[in-house]
């Protein structure tokens, strides 16, 4: 995701941060530096965070620990985190659902079921949820975008 962001957008210089083991084999990118850390104790400075498919591996406590220190790593007023993560709806619209937007629940209820299974803690969250968390973290405000797939994108304000 990041190298298709440089690229298209070469004045981003973009960080790809993970855990050192991975970050020793990672693929070099032209504008992208690869940064080996612990997300659970800090993450590097920078004007926005995009993190993908993270925060369901965790827990709450966890998820709040790691969002924290995304909001530390922008700068106030201006820095963003996007998360892209599935939103799973809590009931069903009284107004008649799309057939390809049952079926995409489908598949989010169907990832809870894999995170139930494979991590100990994690999970898909609702809209409630995913505002707890956020709000726990200490973000002034978020929005939601649907972008008409399995996940959302999460934009949270600092």
């Amino acid at each position: 995701t990041m190298g298709i962001s440089v690229k298209e957008f070469p004045w981003i210089k973009g960080f790809n941060f993970d855990v050192p083991h991975v970050v020793q084999v990672a693929q070099v990118l032209d504008g992208v530096e690869n940064v080996g850390g612990d997300m659970f104790d800090s993450v590097p400075k920078c004007d926005a965070v995009l993190i993908k498919w993270v925060l369901h591996d965790w827990g709450d406590r966890d998820c709040i620990r790691i969002l924290k220190n995304c909001k530390e790593a922008v700068p106030p007023n201006i820095g963003k985190v996007l998360i892209v993560e599935s939103v799973i709806r809590e009931k069903k619209k009284a107004m008649i659902v799309e057939d390809r937007d049952e079926k995409l629940e489908h598949v989010r209820l169907m990832l809870d079921m894999v995170m139930m299974a494979h991590t100990t803690t994690g999970k898909e969250r609702t809209l409630k949820e995913w505002d707890f968390v956020l709000n726990e973290a200490g973000f002034a405000r978020y929005e939601v975008r649907d972008i008409d797939d399995v996940q959302c994108v999460i934009i949270a304000y600092r």
